[in-house]
């Protein structure tokens, strides 16, 4: 029997929320014995247990009780390792649940996936292989949020809240505004399910009418989305060039490059924004030292951080932090 683990490019999207709210995440990873440099690479895997107290540890350290729901409902799909797999132009909701079925055993040896059919209705079951010491609340969450994503996405005209069922351990980990649309139910901690229309399974992504979902479940554009989830888990990088970061988006950069353009912005100007993001984060919120921020933000020479933080906000890093410390005593 193998071990509970998970690689840990599951913790990916996880961890690129923390970095943009300015959390220490290594001190997140210590337990599982892990850093964020392997996190980044995405190779190593880490114990069930671990992943799970992981994404509950940062549910907390964000005061977001609904955080895995969050990153699945929202995140570019393809940025997430357990769909990256997956090809959905033409493809039927069928086939893609397969595909997940089938390709989990090289993610995860946490739970084995059943997907079967009466004919009326489809389940999708995952059943752990082994028993968590809490209720996995978050990440039942994640699994609900990119599910009904998905499977929205693929039914288009023909989607039916009322029609899709689900099982989870912790349904308060679910926002009410989702468990009003569809049917969230609470099973033990050994698994979660799935239940739809057996019709649904033939039905063709791309087809048809529009299958936009609603603005409270896409979230930002896919392309930008996955250019800032990837640039918030990478912001270290050195250089941070648009051929670096074309290679980690598996695309050309003269492709790339025309994609920022009809998106409007440019690579540059994406890392920019996530530069300043981080930073004044840090500055108001962490103990780091400014050259500690400026390292985080893969700018290493001091002067080219104080340089690009008057950019972006008029003020050096200091008279920045002294007035946000002012406005907070207030």
């Amino acid at each position: 029997m193998k071990l509970p683990t998970v690689e840990c490019s599951m913790a990916q999207p996880f961890v690129s929320l923390a970095l943009s709210h300015g959390l220490e995440v290594d001190k997140f990873l210590e337990p599982s014995g892990l850093s964020l440099k392997d996190v980044q690479r995405g190779e190593a895997f880490m114990a069930g247990q671990h992943w799970y107290d992981l994404i509950d540890n940062f549910a907390k350290a964000l005061s977001n009780p609904h955080l895995g729901f969050d990153v699945g409902a929202n995140a570019a799909l393809k940025t997430l390792p357990n769909l990256s797999i997956l090809e959905t132009q033409s493809a039927s909701l069928g086939d893609l649940l397969i595909s997940l079925v089938v390709d989990v055993g090289r993610i995860s040896s946490m739970a084995t996936y059943n997907l079967e059919t009466d004919g009326h209705v489809a389940r999708l079951d995952a059943k752990r292989t082994f028993k968590p010491s809490s209720p996995p609340g978050q990440v039942d969450g994640y699994y609900l949020g990119f599910m009904v994503r998905l499977v929205r996405s693929v039914c288009g005209p023909d989607w039916d809240s009322k029609k899709l069922h689900f099982w989870v351990c912790k349904p308060d980990c679910i926002p009410d505004w989702q468990k009003k649309e569809i049917s969230v139910r609470q099973t033990n901690r050994l698994g979660a399910r799935i239940e739809f229309p057996a019709n649904w399974l033939l039905l063709r992504s791309g087809g048809g009418q529009s299958q936009n979902l609603p603005e409270n479940v896409t979230g930002a554009d896919d392309f930008l989305q996955q250019t800032r989830d990837l640039l918030e888990l990478h912001l270290d990088k050195q250089p941070a060039t648009l051929n670096w970061f074309a290679e980690l988006y598996s695309q050309s950069p003269d492709r790339l490059k025309r994609t920022f353009r009809a998106n409007g912005t440019s690579f540059k100007a994406e890392l920019e924004k996530c530069r300043a993001k981080r930073a004044k984060t840090l500055l108001v919120n962490s103990q780091l030292s400014i050259k500690e921020i400026g390292e985080s933000v893969g700018l290493l020479d001091q002067p080219s951080f104080h340089r690009s933080f008057k950019r972006w906000t008029g003020m050096t890093p200091n008279e920045f932090k002294k007035r946000n410390q002012i406005c907070n005593s207030d």
